[in-house]
């Protein structure tokens, strides 16, 4: 969504999460790949939570 209303339904989003902006396309992509890397084989049943620490931020004000 563009514009006033689209920004207005944004911000809370922005200023609840831990990062101060939203995430992108990008920002889920890497944090797949970082997933699927070799590196990361030792990693098993667990969920991978992408949010910009929204969650943390929720929590934080518990």
């Amino acid at each position: 969504m563009r514009g006033r209303r689209g920004d207005a339904l944004r911000r809370p989003s922005v200023e609840a999460g831990g990062t101060g902006r939203l995430g992108t396309h990008d920002g889920i992509a890497e944090a797949a790949e970082c997933s699927l890397d070799p590196g990361a084989a030792f990693v098993t049943g667990t969920d991978l939570l992408v949010d910009g620490g929204g969650v943390a931020a929720l929590r934080a004000e518990r």
